[in-house]
């Protein structure tokens, strides 16, 4: 099988790609190139998101509100909140959104590679006690990113069609997002790109330690669930030191 062939088999068929991949030596073209279109799209992604007027305007109206309700609660002045929008004009503007855009996502693509290696590699050393090498748990999670790379694209499409920020989560049914919203919240962590992503993952795992699928699944489910506590808990955590959730 080609490389292209592992990549774009791996939305349609993973488990094949994955058996293609095990027996063989580590081949560093299976995770560098991955990660680099991730890298390419996911910037392209971003720069088509904070060049849409309506993405900009919607930021600018959640900084304002930000500022209202400081001055609402009696930690800023009506003169200070101007002063701190004039500064967030001046210094956050559409320019340096997409400049942190663009940073973010580089390093967050990067990172999601190396870590979910980690995280097969840990999962099948110490769970499964089987013999998993970093370097194949790299190449797997490398393929396993082409889902990623589509749910950029999508995600892209469709923001640039409903004039807001969105993904293809379970708060794409939801009428208007409120940030402060733990529910809200919640629905956003929903992603289908994510799931699937978990789903790959699982069959990764399984070719990796030479077991059933069923015997990956509660390792990486489980995983999962747990980040995303964590990362709905930190969120909730910040949020609650501003104004609190609704």
């Amino acid at each position: 099988m080609s490389l292209a062939g592992r990549m774009f088999n791996i939305f349609a068929a993973p488990g094949e790609v994955f058996e293609a991949v095990q027996p063989a030596q580590p081949a560093t073209v299976n995770w560098l190139i991955p990660l680099l279109l991730s890298v390419i799209i996911g910037a392209l992604a971003v720069l088509t998101i904070y060049s849409q007027p309506a993405v900009i305007q919607q930021i600018r109206d959640q900084q304002i509100k930000a500022m209202d309700d400081q001055v609402q609660a009696g930690k800023l002045t009506r003169a200070q909140a101007d002063q701190a929008e004039a500064v967030t004009e001046k210094f956050l503007g559409p320019a340096a959104i997409r400049l942190f855009g663009l940073i973010t996502v580089t390093a967050f693509n990067i990172i999601h590679v190396f870590w979910w290696a980690l995280v097969l590699w840990g999962l099948g050393r110490l769970l499964l006690r089987a013999d998993v090498t970093y370097a194949k748990a790299l190449e797997v999670a490398g393929l396993g990113s082409m889902i990623s790379i589509l749910g950029s694209v999508v995600g892209a499409l469709l923001t640039v069609c409903l004039g807001k920020i969105s993904t293809l989560s379970l708060a794409l049914f939801a009428s208007q997002i409120d940030p402060k919203s733990l529910v809200h919240t919640v629905l956003q962590s929903v992603d289908f790109f994510d799931l699937w992503l978990l789903g790959v993952m699982t069959i990764g795992l399984a070719r990796l330690a030479g077991v059933n699928w069923t015997k990956a699944l509660p390792l990486t489910l489980a995983y999962w669930l747990a980040m995303e506590g964590l990362l709905i808990g930190i969120t909730w955590f910040f949020i609650a030191l501003g104004s609190g959730f609704k």
